[in-house]
């Protein structure tokens, strides 16, 4: 399998550290969950303030991707100032590691859920499609991905080799849309619950907390862009935009029902803009670190693991197949070196 080649910038982060973070991800995000809910219902914080906890897997992601690369003085400097922050407003400095450790972890987690899911998305849509009564895993996969009933996706594409000379922002401008999606959900949910309406303690770190979710909801389907992925010729990745589209315009229609039809307060206002915000700034910066440190290992990975299931030579879809110069298009007739014609065979 050839490498993908990139601008390589920065140092990645070393293979004991990702296997930590593999192992460790998961734990913490379902621990912080249940954490969550057992300091509302054991303290007198709040709802909103026990909901910050769940940004603590991102941060100790973060953290462990910093340390791992060798990021010393940005350590020093995130840590004075947090300290700093701490004196005046605990929640500050929270905000503070949660936009600089935990959008580096979201990066991080992106990159493995990229290795973990992306082979198994392929594979999972290519045996729904040729299944009579595909699963609910696969069912799930052929809907998010948009493949159209009666298409077989089996033969799959992948581009064979990607070098990036700048960023790429069209791709990130697409991720947007992905977590515009989770983000519309949370301010219907908005319009739905008063606590929004009045000033309540907590509220935006809760926020930032979700939007760093949304974020890692949103990239790990740049795999499928970046590697041009395509199963009967359709690109899965235009199917995820096009559900994501599908999603977020009747969303958008039923807020705005409900705000006209409610009675929305500026208080409101700002809890949704802080959201639509905090998600913008969230995927921004997580796209820049995962781009930065995190894409080239994780797309190795997932062309190794497809290579090693699959070790039928894939095809570049922007690379033109070889015909043979005495093809005819009859299916099945026999080739030979065109030297060994004679003179009037090689008209």
């Amino acid at each position: 399998m050839k490498p993908i080649s990139g601008v390589k910038i920065g140092a990645p982060s070393p293979e004991s550290a990702d296997r930590l973070l593999s192992i460790a991800l998961p734990v913490l995000v379902v621990a912080s969950i249940v954490c969550a809910i057992l300091v509302d219902y054991l303290t007198t914080l709040g709802s909103y303030r026990s909901l910050s906890v769940i940004v603590i897997p991102f941060i100790f992601a973060g953290a462990v991707c910093w340390v791992a690369s060798g990021r010393w003085l940005w350590i020093a400097v995130v840590a004075v100032l947090a300290v700093l922050l701490a004196v005046f407003s605990i929640p500050w400095a929270v905000a503070l590691l949660a936009i600089t450790l935990g959008s580096e972890g979201v990066a991080a987690a992106s990159g493995i859920l990229q290795r973990r899911l992306t082979v198994r998305v392929i594979e999972a849509v290519g045996r729904g499609s040729a299944s009579a009564k595909p699963g609910p895993i696969d069912r799930l996969a052929l809907f998010v991905l948009s493949v159209p009933a009666g298409t077989d996706a089996r033969d799959v594409e992948m581009a064979d080799r990607i070098t990036r000379t700048r960023m790429p922002y069209r791709e990130i401008v697409d991720t947007y849309v992905i977590a515009l999606v989770p983000c519309l959900l949370l301010c219907v949910w908005m319009v739905l619950r008063f606590s929004f309406y009045i000033d309540v303690p907590g509220v935006p770190l809760a926020i930032l907390a979700l939007t760093l979710y949304f974020s890692c909801l949103a990239l790990p389907w740049l795999s499928l862009r970046t590697l041009r992925v395509r199963a009967g010729g359709i690109r899965l990745y235009d199917g995820v935009i096009g559900t994501a589209v599908r999603f977020a315009i009747p969303l958008v229609i039923v807020l705005l029902i409900m705000l006209i039809v409610g009675n929305p307060n500026w208080e409101l206002a700002g809890n949704m803009l802080m959201a639509l915000a905090f998600t913008l700034v969230s995927v921004s910066l997580s796209s820049v670190l995962y781009y930065r440190y995190v894409e080239h290992q994780a797309l190795d990975a997932v062309r190794g693991e497809w290579g090693s299931k699959h070790p039928v030579g894939m095809r570049d879809p922007l690379v033109q197949p070889k015909v043979h110069s005495l093809h005819d298009g009859v299916p099945g007739t026999p080739m030979r070196d065109r030297d060994s014609c004679l003179s009037d065979q090689k008209n």
